[in-house]
């Protein structure tokens, strides 16, 4: 193991606190040229227009939720996907999206924030009433 040289290590200290780190001086900062209209026509569209036209994915934009169901419930939300999805393939690829048990869930829950505002809403007082009163909409419809 090396020796430490008291005398060296205090003469390397007294120095460091003689000679304080010198100030920093800022950045040179640098000038921003503004763009002209033309400048940006020059390119077809602005940065901050390209961001505004890009979409995000409809994934993104939904709000996770989560529903306690029954396997009854959960079958057949996952039949009416599968069905969907086998069929797919006759529609044309543009447009296309994949169809799962939360689609034909969000769909229905469309479906039913279109009614509400215009029907009257009776008193109800369980689960099963509130599946009858749906099924009347349904039905009304029809």
């Amino acid at each position: 193991m090396p020796k430490i040289d008291k005398g060296e290590t205090k003469k390397l200290l007294q120095g460091i606190t003689a000679n304080p780190t010198p100030e920093v001086s800022e950045p040179p900062t640098q000038e921003v040229k503004e763009s002209t209209t033309s400048e940006l026509e020059e390119f077809g569209t602005s940065a901050v227009e390209e961001e505004e036209t890009q979409e995000l994915p409809k994934w993104k934009t939904l709000e996770k939720v989560t529903a306690l169901i029954t396997p009854k419930q959960r079958d057949a939300l996952d039949r009416v996907a599968k069905g969907a999805m086998r069929n797919r393939y006759r529609i044309p690829h543009k447009g296309r999206e994949r169809i799962t048990a939360n689609t034909v869930l969000r769909a229905l829950l469309e479906i039913l924030a279109d009614e509400i505002p215009t029907v009257e809403i009776p008193p109800l007082n369980n689960e099963d009433s509130v599946t009858d009163w749906i099924r009347l909409l349904f039905r009304k419809k029809a």
